[in-house]
């Protein structure tokens, strides 16, 4: 879903002072236009009000004409693709309350939430703060919620980190261990589950394939045993009369006799299958 076209005007005296508010109304005089936020509005209004009174068109009720305003200016070609709603908000509040981190920039740089560089800042924020451990999440909502902030915010978590690191650096030390453990843990259980899944579907091929041999041995061991020619030769000269051990050699006259009798047998299968 494209990216709803969000501009967010800074009033600029509260960026001399080095603080980004935002600006709801516009002073112009002589060809000059400044962004003002409501108390510095009221502020410069009070000394003009005071030299020149109301203006005619107010003293005499007449609306007075809207001031033309600078077309609004999208967020980035770059972030259109990538952001919804929601997320297009939290980077234009996180390019409000956080500064430029770029190395070599002079002073505190705002971030403009319509470069690139700015919002690479915000991605690497975000991609920081996912997963973050519960302890030190209801310790971000606590601070969040003190201090009337929404703890959802990606700019939050940033204050609070800073703010956490300033003060107690052994705590912010033990958030980001805790992290860095708890993301180890999660490798080395997912390393250790994969390694346990494959030794498991190798213990369990072997398993059958020790089954199957098995069941193959159990079924020759039961099928009948086949004669030799020799037990064959005996059973064959106990029916016709020959004489002949349980052991020892056959006699040849008995051998010659029993193969003219299986030559004869199958001449004659041969002559009645014609």
């Amino acid at each position: 879903m494209a990216a709803r076209q969000i501009t967010q005007h800074v009033c600029d005296a509260c960026v001399i002072k080095g603080v980004d508010t935002e600006a709801v109304t516009k002073l112009t005089i002589a060809g000059y236009e400044w962004d003002l936020c409501g108390e510095h509005g009221q502020r410069f209004a009070e000394p003009l009000l005071a030299a020149l009174g109301e203006p005619l068109s107010v003293a005499s009720g007449q609306e007075q004409p809207a001031v033309e305003r600078e077309p609004e200016r999208p967020l980035g070609g770059w972030a259109q693709l990538d952001m919804d709603d929601r997320e297009a908000a939290d980077f234009c509040d996180y390019c409000t309350r956080i500064r430029d981190r770029r190395t070599g920039l002079e002073g505190d740089r705002v971030l403009d939430p319509y470069t690139q560089a700015a919002y690479a800042q915000y991605r690497r924020d975000v991609k920081k703060f996912e997963g973050i451990c519960q302890a030190e999440r209801e310790h971000l909502k606590d601070w969040a919620e003190n201090r009337d902030l929404d703890p959802e915010a990606t700019a939050t978590h940033v204050e609070f980190r800073g703010w956490l690191r300033a003060e107690f650096p052994d705590k912010a030390d033990e958030y980001g261990g805790r992290h860095k453990d708890a993301q180890l843990m999660l490798n080395l259980t997912a390393d250790r589950n994969r390694a346990m899944s494959e030794s498991s579907e190798r213990w369990g091929k072997e398993r059958e394939r020790k089954q199957r041999d098995e069941w193959l041995r159990r079924a020759m061991r039961s099928l009948p045993k086949p004669k030799t020619e020799s037990e064959l030769i005996r059973e064959w000269a106990a029916e016709n009369g020959f004489e002949v051990n349980k052991r020892g050699p056959i006699p040849a006259k008995v051998r010659e006799a029993y193969q003219v009798a299986k030559r004869d047998e199958t001449q004659e299968r041969k002559a009645e299958s014609k």
